[in-house]
């Protein structure tokens, strides 16, 4: 593609991806995954997923802006998330961010899982699962991706980056 291309031909520039709904992007080092050195930038070392979630706790885009709900209606929103008829784990299907580690064992085994460990911590405000990566929970998230009908988000980008002379490239 040109975006490899020019890519290759710039010292500057060490990362590039690309994704049809953003174009070509190039830039600095970049962490990737689990990469604990190197610069503050990070990029997801895996696709796009759909992701099940909801929130536990009033927001207000989607509880104030959508539903027409206040701040007043928390009790009922946690109790409407937290309940087995009323629960909706497609309220959140794009990946978000904020959630913290991925909470290994028995919350990972399924979307119920996750939301039910969720439910039992009151600090708890909103929860995400899927079956590629687990289950993240904490009070609250952001930065949520794809949750705008827009397909494309759900693509993958394709891209590289250099290696760079003194980085160790160690994960987690």
């Amino acid at each position: 593609s040109a975006c490899a291309t020019t890519f290759c031909q710039n010292p500057e520039c060490i990362s590039w991806q690309f994704r049809r709904d953003v174009g070509c992007l190039q830039g600095k080092d970049i962490r990737l995954g689990q990469e604990k050195d190197g610069p503050a930038a990070w990029c997801s070392d895996h696709p796009p997923n759909r992701w099940v979630g909801q929130y536990l706790k009033f927001h207000k885009t989607f509880h104030g802006d959508e539903l027409g709900m206040t701040q007043e209606d928390e009790g009922e929103i946690r109790r409407r998330a937290c309940d087995d008829e009323t629960w909706n784990p497609k309220e959140q299907i794009g990946q978000c961010f904020g959630l913290g580690d991925v909470k290994a064992g028995e919350p990972s085994r399924s979307a119920e899982a996750c939301r039910k460990a969720c439910c039992k911590d009151e600090k708890c405000g909103a929860w995400q699962w899927t079956e590629a990566l687990g289950c993240f929970y904490s009070k609250g998230m952001h930065g949520c991706q794809g949750d705008d009908g827009n397909e494309v988000k759900f693509e993958p980008f394709e891209g590289r980056r250099k290696i760079v002379e003194g980085r160790k490239y160690t994960d987690k």
